[in-house]
């Protein structure tokens, strides 16, 4: 959808997410959206110099689209056992 050279790997961090839990019951996915505007800027952000980048949101929407509908699809083909009423 974004094209293999629009994705990159993020270095692999430690952080205070509670998402690790969520993984123990459901398989699932974290990734970070980001564009790459000189204008906006690049600062951190839980900082008061950060600007999000109003662009990205468009791509943000259909790859959350996207990445549902093939999650959706594959657990109805394979009835998974994570397949629960909520979905």
């Amino acid at each position: 959808m974004l094209g293999s050279r629009r994705v990159m790997e993020a270095p692999k961090v430690t952080t205070s997410e509670d998402f690790a839990f969520y993984q123990e019951e459901l398989p699932g996915l974290f990734f970070f959206l980001g564009i790459d505007n000189q204008t906006v800027g690049s600062e951190p952000v839980h900082t008061h110099y950060f600007q999000i980048a109003e662009d990205a949101f468009p791509y943000g929407a259909a790859l959350h689209a996207s990445l549902a509908t093939i999650c959706l699809s594959d657990a109805l083909r394979s009835k998974a056992k994570f397949l629960r009423d909520e979905l």
